[in-house]
């Protein structure tokens, strides 16, 4: 069974059509990547499946129930999702802010458990701001902040674990060590999709890509698949520089094609 399966989303707004009819299921333990140009589609699909848009065709399924008639508390206890350039507004400590990721597990009086201690620490140290436990949120960089929102994400132990960009503004370590969580979280069961704009780093570390292009899906495979043929190329008007490393394919941008230049 899927994790979390979208099937025939359709989304207009006013007169635009910006989803046309997407079918993607995700699998438990897979990291897929959610990719296309700019305009394809990838936040507003991926807002879709969190349950924060609603679609004006189509549906979401999370396991064996549609999303819809989910109760919203359970909806956050399974779904974490971690947005794109998320501001936090509160001068609250690190680790209350990441804390805040447990919100949807506590009971009706609101308790904190047994558990969520642990998580929360965990969180901290996975995304390397444990030492930032008790800085105002609001006084952290770009990148700090991100990893902190991040480990709020991580907290909160989602089956389905849903990121948009969640790379942009980090240095190239802490690039690499966030993806090596979202692939280590999907390794231990979770469902996870992240929209990612870097294709060497999307090819290098997620399972399976869907690639979007003008609200509708181009490919579904995996990266070894994708670099087999010329999709990737055809969809963003680029040419790729292919490379192997230990058996595994992988490709950077290397130019325009000729038909996109000026």
């Amino acid at each position: 069974m899927n994790a979390i399966e979208a099937r025939g989303v359709g989304v207009r707004i006013g007169a635009a059509t910006i989803l046309d009819g997407i079918d993607l299921a995700v699998a438990p333990g897979t990291l897929l990547g959610l990719l296309g140009p700019n305009g394809a589609g990838k936040t507003t699909l991926l807002e879709v499946m969190a349950g924060l848009r609603r679609a004006d065709r189509g549906g979401v399924r999370l396991g064996d129930q549609a999303l819809a008639w989910l109760d919203p508390m359970e909806r956050a206890r399974r779904i974490g999702y971690l947005e794109q350039g998320a501001v936090c507004h509160w001068p609250l400590s690190v680790e209350r802010t990441v804390s805040l990721g447990r919100l949807p597990h506590r009971g009706a009086w609101g308790g904190t458990s047994s558990a969520d201690a642990p998580a929360i620490e965990a969180a901290m140290v996975a995304c390397d701001v444990a030492h930032l436990r008790r800085r105002d949120v609001t006084t952290l960089s770009g990148g700090e902040r991100a990893r902190v929102l991040f480990a709020r994400c991580l907290a909160g132990h989602p089956e389905a674990l849903l990121a948009d960009e969640p790379v942009a503004g980090l240095d190239p370590a802490h690039q690499i060590r966030c993806l090596e969580l979202l692939a280590a979280r999907a390794a231990a069961g979770v469902a996870v999709v992240v929209v990612m704009h870097d294709l060497a780093l999307a090819l290098r570390f997620c399972d399976r890509i869907c690639l979007l292009s003008a609200g509708r899906v181009a490919a579904i495979a995996t990266p070894a698949e994708l670099l087999s043929g010329d999709v990737i190329e055809t969809v963003y008007g680029i040419e790729l520089a292919r490379h192997s490393r230990g058996g595994r394919p992988y490709a950077m941008p290397w130019s325009l094609r000729e038909r996109n230049l000026p």
